[in-house]
């Protein structure tokens, strides 16, 4: 990974799955629906908690909502306030 060259795409780093997008910049706080056959993706959602850091299958709260994952994220909904 450390070899001078841009990162873009999935990276995983110390066990943990980071995304950076075209420009190389990590993304972070945010939902991801990603359509790329270059990144085997298959059209699934992806939540980058605010570390960046893919999240993991089960429970997480974000800015009040509850939500669900399985992963690969199918039936990712709003569950509850």
């Amino acid at each position: 990974m450390f070899d001078g060259e841009m990162t873009i795409g999935w990276r995983k780093i110390d066990g943990v799955y980071y995304f950076f997008n075209g420009q190389g910049q990590m993304q972070a706080s945010k939902w991801l629906y990603l359509n790329d056959s270059r990144e085997k993706l298959d059209g699934n959602w992806y939540y980058l908690n605010s570390s960046g850091k893919m999240q993991e299958a089960g429970w997480f709260k974000k800015d009040g909502f509850w939500y669900y994952i399985t992963l690969p994220l199918q039936g990712l909904g709003n569950i509850m306030n």
